[in-house]
């Protein structure tokens, strides 16, 4: 704006000094025109008057020849020197209009070439200061720029610190959710095995307190009954063999290496309550591997676990205990399923359910990814139990595992 307006008025400017030189000109071309119609009129005048002068001279010479012509000759001079007088004075009167004519209009002139010098000594001062003032604004106006190209470069470096400290953090966060979802559900694998592990003992320690009071009732019976074999011993022969044991049907995969389920105690001597418990445990043992073999999983882990605690020295014990291992494998809880066959070892070590116990723990390790510890228990059962059914699969399933190392 500053600039259309230094531009406007000097255009202002130039039309003004345009308008002042037109004016001038006209002026002197007027006073001109003036002067030379003035001055030729006059000059035309005084040829005229010079021609008459001439011819009076010339009449006058006449004169002199005419004496008889002389006071009228001086008349008709007297009279051209009153009209050369008059011409004279109209000339002067002219001459002088004239010059009061030019001196008013240099007058007009020099007032007007007053007016137009202050004009453009004001013009020129305002145009000094605009000069000025564009020149402030233009250093202003570098100096913002110079400041706007600094503030620019720091506002760039800022938003790139910004942004690879967004990444970085943003990076950053999806390692820390990454590890705290890992954590997490380690925490709950964890924490579910723990509560696995923990009610599992406590469903044991409830066991063994059973079994416990169980022993003890047993105890106590054998103790009477021995006390009652001592005192008839005096008078009695000794007792009978023991009757063979009969083979029978195994519920499961094999054949039950004993006789009949004893599910009360080890002696027959117990009283009349022996066969009806003996009933009730075999038809418990029954029902519950029934339910197993429907895959009723949930159903047959606690009738078996049930049957140890109220069956704990059956014959049919390490079978039960056996099957409480095949629940948990069914059900892919694999660490549970390794405990319940290793306690058919540990509490039944002479029953024949202990190689395949041995195989299926076997199993449960290569279920875990645990090669060395399935390895371990594969060898066991070749190496403890060579002519057994089970150490077959186990020597299959070794070369298995060394053809797909």
């Amino acid at each position: 704006m500053l600039l259309s307006g230094c531009f406007a008025q000097q255009a202002d400017v130039k039309q003004v000094n345009q308008r002042v030189n037109e004016t001038s000109a006209k002026l002197r071309s007027e006073i001109t025109e003036l002067r030379e119609a003035d001055l030729s009129r006059i000059q035309g005048r005084l040829d005229e008057n010079s021609h008459q002068i001439a011819a009076l001279a010339s009449r006058l010479d006449d004169l002199d020849h005419r004496a008889a012509n002389q006071q009228q000759m001086k008349e008709q001079l007297d009279r051209l020197v009153a009209r050369l007088d008059t011409i004279s004075a109209t000339v002067a009167s002219v001459t002088k209009a004239d010059e009061m004519r030019l001196e008013q209009a240099e007058a007009k002139t020099g007032k007007l070439v007053q007016q137009l010098e202050a004009q453009n000594r004001d013009v020129t001062e305002q145009l000094a200061q605009l000069s000025r003032a564009l020149s402030d604004f233009k250093n202003a106006l570098t100096g913002l720029g110079e400041k706007l190209v600094q503030e620019g470069q720091r506002v760039d470096a800022l938003t790139a610190r910004v942004e690879s400290d967004a990444s970085a953090t943003t990076n950053h966060l999806k390692e820390v959710n990454k590890s705290v979802g890992s954590v997490a559900k380690a925490l709950e694998t964890v924490s579910a095995k723990v509560m696995a592990r923990v009610e599992e003992r406590d469903r044991r320690l409830d066991e063994m307190a059973k079994s416990l009071q169980a022993m003890s009732g047993q105890v106590s019976a054998l103790t009477q009954a021995v006390a009652q074999i001592r005192e008839s011993r005096a008078g009695s022969a000794k007792g009978a063999k023991p009757a063979g044991k009969v083979q029978q049907q195994r519920l499961g995969q094999r054949p039950e290496p004993h006789t009949e389920p004893e599910v009360g105690s080890a002696s027959s001597g117990m009283g009349q309550a022996g066969p009806s418990r003996q009933d009730s445990g075999r038809e418990t043992y029954q029902r519950t591997m029934e339910q197993f073999q429907q895959g009723e999983l949930d159903t047959a882990m606690r009738g078996f676990s049930d049957f140890l605690v109220r069956y704990p020295t059956s014959t049919l014990a390490p079978n039960a205990q056996y099957w409480l291992g095949e629940c948990y494998y069914g059900k892919k809880q694999f660490e549970q399923a390794i405990e319940a066959f290793d306690r058919v070892k540990l509490a039944y070590p002479a029953s024949e359910k202990v190689p395949a116990a041995l195989l299926k723990k076997g199993y449960a390790y290569l279920a875990l990814n645990d090669r060395g510890r399935a390895v371990s228990a594969l060898k066991q059962v070749v190496e403890s139990y060579p002519k057994t059914p089970e150490a077959d699969k186990a020597s299959g399933k070794l070369s298995q595992l060394d053809h797909t190392r």
